[in-house]
């Protein structure tokens, strides 16, 4: 793998390198506090030479400030001097007859400093941990930026002076240079040819078409045609992705190495991919492909609940509708079947057999609608709930265009293994793959724990339970599950488990569904 120029290595701006590297520019406040001394700094003081003494002040201030050591320069630490010589010394010394102290006075005063604090300089066996830990921050962290601020911190628990800018330099370039030669060695030893030439594959063209070209647009909406292409897409790199959950273990890298890796794949063009070294451009489209599967299945994932949230909604406002619509027949009907029952108070009509009152009354309102409006009195008639199971049945071959896909594409999973909606699931997966349609599925093998007590009757017809209502069912419970974190997937970068990924996905749900 190619070699960073560690002389050379940008990590920081120069507003940023100018705000860590330079004297602090104080406030009078802060001036006020920095540079006074206590009775141990004090005592340092009463032993050194007057103009030594100021050059101690300053020194102190900064390094309580910004527990670091600047190289001192008269006109540029004009203003601090002059705050000293009036606050310490009373104007009693000039500014213009300081001069510098010697080079071994400048060491023993931080000398006296470090000792005061409790501080140390990075010395040769010190250079040596940074290393160490530079290095492991390089298989956690890819940005030099961040591996330096890592770095910054580590320093300042340990309670040492952060070392010059260069040597800094040196520590992440070397690190980050060492962990690409580790990872192509590694990688080397671990890649199968046929995985090599999979990889070798997303950088050639077909039909005009690169292989990762194709694979880095998402979709645009949650049509059949677009769904039908994401699932395509994972087909693509479903091979390369289960070699990749094998090898990238073993690399130990980071997730947010991976991340970076991946997205170094889709920011160079093929052209540049090429020209990239073997191990290199193979780890980065490794990283992608694995990458970019989590991402794909994050996408059939929201689909899948966007689509059975869709559906669902629209058979409870049919619901709702078929519900008005048989109360509507009453009242359309009211003079009517006023009529008929006024004939129960006709005198003249008791000497008449009850079949010939009958048939006068079917004369005024047909027998099936007389019918009707009895079960509506009497609260017989169908209720919203069984009119919104009668629209998951009618409306069968629409949800199996629409979510079967995506239902035989995802792997559900759960906390609990034998969770009776994922044996459900199973269940229905295990019919789905024999290519026959749901009107041939044995009902008295359907797993029963899945249905809701209270849901039977709505999912029965003739006794029997209705598949196209059953496979419905399963679908809105994962949907539910889905949302609520109970049922997940894994291989997927927000709908993991809780064990693995601590952070809650409604916010993202609400934001793409």
């Amino acid at each position: 793998m190619g070699k960073y120029d560690t002389n050379h290595l940008a990590i920081l701006s120069t507003s940023e390198q100018a705000s860590l590297y330079e004297p602090p520019q104080l406030t009078q406040s802060e001036k006020a506090e920095y540079f006074s001394l206590p009775p141990k700094a004090k005592k340092v003081t009463a032993s050194l030479a007057t103009h030594s003494a100021l050059f101690f002040i300053l020194q102190w201030g900064y390094f309580r400030a910004t527990h670091q050591f600047y190289r001192v320069e008269i006109d540029s630490m004009r203003a601090d001097l002059k705050f000293i010589l009036g606050n310490c010394y009373a104007n009693q010394i000039k500014l213009v007859e300081l001069s510098l102290p010697s080079r071994p006075t400048l060491l023993k005063i931080k000398r006296h400093i470090l000792d005061l604090f409790a501080y140390n300089e990075v010395d040769t066996l010190k250079r040596q941990h940074l290393i160490r830990k530079s290095s492991q921050l390089a298989r956690q962290h890819c940005k030099p930026k961040i591996i330096f601020k890592e770095l910054l911190k580590h320093i300042e628990r340990r309670r040492w002076v952060l070392p010059a800018y260069s040597v800094m330099q040196d520590l992440v370039g070397s690190s980050m240079s060492l962990e690409q030669q580790r990872l192509s060695t590694k990688l080397g030893k671990l890649l199968t040819n046929k995985t090599a030439a999979s990889l070798d594959v997303l950088i050639t063209t077909e039909d005009d078409l690169y292989g990762i070209t194709e694979l880095q647009h998402d979709a645009k909406n949650f049509s059949c045609k677009a769904i039908k292409k994401e699932i395509k897409k994972r087909g693509m790199i479903d091979a390369i992705y289960i070699a990749a959950k094998k090898i990238l273990p073993k690399l130990k890298i980071s997730k947010t190495n991976i991340a970076y890796y991946s997205s170094l794949a889709s920011y160079y063009d093929v052209a540049k991919l090429s020209r990239i070294s073997n191990g290199k451009r193979r780890l980065y489209l490794l990283c992608y492909a694995y990458h970019r599967t989590q991402k794909i299945n994050d996408n059939l994932i929201v689909s899948f609940i966007y689509k059975v949230s869709k559906i669902y909604e629209e058979a409870k406002n049919y619901g709702k509708r078929q519900f008005m619509l048989s109360y509507q027949d009453i009242s359309y009907e009211k003079e009517k079947l006023g009529v008929i029952l006024s004939y129960f108070c006709e005198n003249s009509l008791q000497r008449y057999q009850f079949r010939t009152i009958s048939k006068r009354a079917f004369d005024v309102m047909p027998k099936m609608l007389i019918l009707k409006v009895s079960q509506m009195l009497r609260n017989e008639t169908k209720r919203e709930t069984a009119f919104r199971w009668d629209f998951f049945n009618s409306n069968s071959r629409a949800i199996a265009i629409n979510i079967k896909p995506l239902f035989m594409t995802i792997d559900f999973s759960c906390d609990e293994a034998a969770h009776p909606i994922l044996k459900a699931a199973e269940y229905l997966k295990e019919f789905f793959k024999q290519n026959k349609p749901l009107s041939q599925c044995d009902v008295n093998g359907l797993p029963k724990m899945a249905i809701p007590k209270a849901l039977k009757p709505y999912l029965q017809d003739e006794g029997c339970i209705n598949p196209y209502k059953y496979a419905f069912l399963v679908y809105y419970r994962l949907m539910k599950l889905l949302v609520n974190n109970k049922v997940y997937l894994n291989d997927s970068l927000s709908f993991k488990s809780f064990n693995l990924f601590p952070e809650a996905c409604l916010g993202y749900l609400e934001g793409k569904v």
